[in-house]
């Protein structure tokens, strides 16, 4: 650990970090990459990118699926009441 250089991690790194650990570690070595110390560091990067991108559709489509799910359990509730 002595030989290597110590870099400063700021306060919006850490949110990063605690938002996506992955993310947090593909962005370092995206850069590290720049430096020549890992051998394909964009490719990972980009195909993170579109894995989180995916995801973020995913989740999108389960809230509104939530949404509707509420929707319709309210209505099938107030015509059963209706009904009585």
């Amino acid at each position: 650990m002595s030989g290597m250089p110590r870099r400063l991690i700021g306060a919006s790194e850490l949110g990063d970090y605690r938002y996506c650990q992955r993310s947090w570690w593909l962005r370092r070595a995206v850069r590290r990459g720049a430096r020549g110390d890992h051998p394909h560091p964009m490719a990972h990067y980009v195909d993170g990118v579109h894995q989180h991108r995916r995801h973020g559709a995913s989740v999108a489509v389960s809230r509104w699926l939530l949404v509707i799910g509420a929707m319709l359990g309210l209505m099938a509730l107030l015509v059963l009441g209706w009904w009585r």
